[in-house]
C-alpha cells in the first residue's frame, strides 16, 4: 500500500504554548485516505488544543485550500467546505501533505485574513 507523509502544523494559542512552536506532528497515512482521515487523526493525538472561551475557531488548510473549520461549537465542527471523502492524494507534493491549522482568537475576525 502506497503511503503519504502527512506534515501538520499549527498556531499557538497562548504565551505558553510558544514553548512547542512550531508544534510539528508527522503521521503516515495511506494514498487512498480521505481527507476526514487526516481530522480524525488529529483529533485522536488531541493535536488541535481547546481553548476556554466561546469565541475561537480553526481552520484546516492544505496548500491555499481551506479544508474544514472548527469552532467553539463542537456539535457543529468540524464544518468540511470540501467533500470529507475526498482522497489525500490530489493535495501531494513529492511524497508529502503539508496541513496547517491557523487559529483564531475571535472566529469572526478570520474574514480580515493577512
Amino acid at each position: 500500500m502506497n503511503m503519504l507523509q502527512i506534515i501538520v502544523k499549527r498556531d499557538s494559542v497562548a504565551m505558553g504554548d510558544d514553548t512547542d512552536a512550531p508544534h510539528e506532528y508527522g503521521v503516515q497515512l495511506a494514498k487512498d485516505s480521505m481527507v476526514s482521515d487526516i481530522v480524525e487523526e488529529l483529533a485522536k493525538i488531541n493535536y488541535i488544543p481547546h481553548v476556554v472561551g466561546k469565541d475561537w475557531g480553526w481552520e484546516l488548510i492544505i496548500g491555499s485550500s481551506i479544508i474544514c473549520t472548527f469552532s467553539a461549537d463542537p456539535e457543529n465542527s468540524p464544518i468540511y467546505l470540501i467533500p470529507k471523502n475526498q482522497r489525500i492524494s490530489v493535495y501531494e507534493s513529492a511524497g508529502n501533505i503539508n496541513v496547517y491549522l491557523r487559529y483564531y482568537s475571535k472566529w469572526d475576525n478570520r474574514d480580515q485574513r493577512q
